[in-house]
């Protein structure tokens, strides 16, 4: 009997309810991922010491990653730039039970790579420093089409791993 309703299961259930160690296993490509349409954005400010005037403007591409300037800027004798490393998500980031979308840490991660490594060629090659910082909000996530917008939309806000809620202290009364 056992072997009549293993038959039986697979002629009934769909192939991708079946676990693989079955022998009516399914292979991954017959469940479509949804398409996450969604970019993760790493906003950076470089210094650069003196001023390099013809890196006003430009775009560095490394792996799936795409660093580009926003904005540029001269402040006291040093070039400014705000940069943006924009790295595409595989897969749609968690969620909190607040609805609000917890930044990607991998992804956050490649992207400042990607973004160290334009700034450091730019600066070794120019003879130049290259203090690094982060304007606020640090990741922003951008929508690359309508089911990316869809998302993006039914969510509260983000959620930043690194940062903590701490109580307010209160100071001391004399």
């Amino acid at each position: 009997m056992p072997g009549r309703s293993r038959a039986k299961l697979a002629r009934i259930l769909p192939r991708w309810l079946c676990p693989s160690s079955s022998p009516f296993a399914l292979t991954l490509t017959s469940m479509p991922a949804p398409l996450v349409q969604i970019d993760l954005l790493r906003l950076i400010v470089a210094d650069f010491r003196p001023p390099l005037d013809e890196w006003r403007d430009w775009t560095f591409t490394s792996g799936s990653a795409t660093i580009s300037v926003a904005r540029a800027w001269e402040k006291e004798q040093r070039l400014q730039l705000l940069l943006v490393a924009a790295l595409p998500l595989k897969y749609r980031p968690k969620v909190s039970a607040e609805n609000q979308v917890f930044v990607p840490e991998e992804a956050r991660r490649d992207a400042e790579i990607a973004a160290e490594v334009a700034v450091n060629l730019i600066a070794a090659t120019q003879g130049a420093t290259r203090p690094l910082s982060s304007p606020w909000p640090p990741v922003v996530l951008r929508a690359q089409g309508p089911e990316g917008e869809a998302w993006l939309s039914e969510r509260a806000g983000l959620r930043y791993g690194r940062l903590k809620n701490w109580p307010r202290l209160e100071s001391p009364q004399n």
